[in-house]
């Protein structure tokens, strides 16, 4: 009888803690990603400093017209970070040796980012109908639209400007 009751005692104490356990797990995995993009606009700045290039192929990554396919997924090659998929001279890579988020999904530079207000480092802002360009993270639900993160509030965004 002892021990059915140290049992159930023990299972009430788990079914208690497990949501906190579950939220502080969550907020440690957003603090990654934020950690991350901080780490990326440092390789950014290192593969111009060799190259002249940003990710997306040009000077800037906060251009005033923008091509159709503006989204950059950071893993591929011709983003230049891991390997120099388009043959840029002067390139001292690879500038990191992973491009994943802390979800799995790779990072994302999109110069078209409509910030919603509850994104993670869109900082209050909603842009809709207005973009930044952004490094995003999918976020938890790792939701891909057409090529990069789907427009939604668990997105993990640096605005790189405005």
């Amino acid at each position: 009888m002892e021990i059915l009751i140290v049992i159930a005692i023990i299972g009430i104490l788990a079914s208690v803690i497990m949501p906190s356990v579950n939220k502080a797990r969550d907020k440690a995995l957003v603090a990654a990603a934020v950690v991350e993009i901080d780490a990326l606009k440092t390789v950014f700045a290192q593969l111009y400093g060799d190259t002249g290039y940003y990710p997306n192929g040009s000077t800037s990554f906060c251009r005033s017209t923008l091509p159709n396919d503006n989204e950059v997924d950071l893993s591929s090659d011709d983003a230049g970070l891991l390997v120099n998929g388009i043959g840029w001279d002067g390139w001292d890579g690879p500038y990191m040796t992973d491009v994943e988020d802390p979800y799995g999904n790779p990072y994302y530079l999109d110069e078209d980012y409509e910030c919603m207000t509850a994104t993670e480092g869109c900082r209050g802002v909603n842009d809709e109908g207005n973009d930044s360009s952004v490094i995003v993270s999918c976020g938890p639900n790792g939701a891909i639209d057409t090529g990069s993160c789907a427009y939604d509030e668990d997105n993990i965004v640096y605005r790189l400007c405005d």
